[in-house]
C-alpha cells in the first residue's frame, strides 16, 4: 500500500502543477482580454464590468505594513476611481503612476482606461510581490512595473516619467505627506497632472511648498504643469476641472 502511494506522489504533484499552470494561463488571458475590451467599450459602465471581472479574482492586500508611518493596503472604490480618472486624465495617455500602488489593481485599471504603461511605487515588499503575482504577464512585458521603495527617497526621476500621477495619501504623517507631494510636484514633467484624492494635509502643503497656493480644502486636489507653469484645481466637472494658476514663491 505504501509503495502504491509513493508511486502516486509524482503523478499527483504533476497534476497539481498542471492545474496551477492552467489557472495562471486562464487568468493571464482574462487580464489581456479585459484590457482590450475595456479600451473598446462605449462607456464606463461596460469598462467597469470588464475590470471587475479581473479584480474580483485578485489577491487582496493586507492591512499590515512594515513601516507604521505608511498605511497598509486599502481596498479602494473602483467605480469612484474610474470616475475621477476620467474627469482629470491628460490628453496623452502615456504613463499612469500610482504612488502607494498596493496589489496593482489601480495600475491594471489604468491600462483598461487606455494608458500605455502603468508604474507603481510601493513601500511594502509583500504588496510588490502580490502585484507581480497578480499580473505576471504585464510585468514581463513591462506594460506594468512595480517599484519597491520609499517614495520620499526613491529616485525622483521616476516621477518625471508619468503623465498622470495618482495618490491616495499613502503616508499617515501630515508633514511627510506634504513633503512627498511637494517632491512629486518639483519633479513632474511638463504636460503631466497630479491627482491626490485625499488631500487632508493642505495647510502643511501651503506652508512648505515652493508654490503660492490659494486657499485649499481637503479632498480631491489636482495639479498640472503646462509650458513650465503650474495650475491647481479642486473643482471638477464631468469632464475637466476649474484650473487656477499658481506662481512660484
Amino acid at each position: 500500500m505504501k509503495m502504491i502511494f509513493y508511486y502516486l506522489l509524482p503523478g499527483l504533484a504533476l497534476l497539481g502543477c498542471s492545474q496551477k499552470q492552467a489557472t495562471t494561463s486562464k487568468s493571464i488571458h482574462l487580464t489581456q482580454a479585459a484590457i482590450h475590451d475595456s479600451r473598446q467599450a462605449a462607456n464606463d459602465s461596460i469598462r467597469l464590468y470588464y475590470i471587475s471581472q479581473v479584480c474580483t479574482q485578485l489577491q487582496k492586500e493586507e492591512e499590515a505594513q512594515p513601516n507604521p508611518d505608511y498605511w497598509g493596503g486599502i481596498l479602494y472604490d473602483l467605480p469612484l476611481f474610474l470616475d475621477v480618472i476620467q474627469r482629470i486624465k491628460p490628453n496623452h495617455l502615456g504613463v499612469f503612476m500610482d504612488v502607494g500602488s498596493g496589489n496593482g489593481e489601480k495600475l491594471f485599471a489604468s491600462l483598461c482606461l487606455g494608458f500605455e504603461q502603468a508604474i507603481g511605487i510601493e513601500y511594502n515588499p509583500d504588496l510588490v510581490k502580490m502585484s507581480q503575482q497578480n499580473f505576471p504577464r504585464l510585468h514581463q512585458q513591462q506594460t506594468l512595473i512595480t517599484h519597491q521603495g520609499d517614495a520620499l527617497s526613491i529616485d525622483a526621476a521616476l516621477f518625471h516619467q508619468a503623465d498622470l500621477i495618482y495618490l491616495y495619501s499613502p503616508i499617515k504623517d501630515t508633514q511627510k505627506m506634504a513633503q512627498l507631494l511637494e517632491r512629486v510636484i518639483r519633479h513632474m514633467k511638463d504636460g503631466a497632472t497630479i491627482l491626490e484624492v485625499n488631500a487632508y494635509y493642505t495647510t502643511t502643503l501651503q506652508q512648505i511648498s515652493h508654490l503660492k497656493f490659494p486657499t485649499l480644502y481637503g479632498g480631491w486636489l489636482a495639479i498640472k504643469k503646462e509650458g513650465g507653469k503650474y495650475f491647481v484645481a479642486q473643482t471638477f466637472y464631468s469632464q475637466g476641472a476649474n484650473w487656477l494658476p499658481l506662481t512660484v514663491k
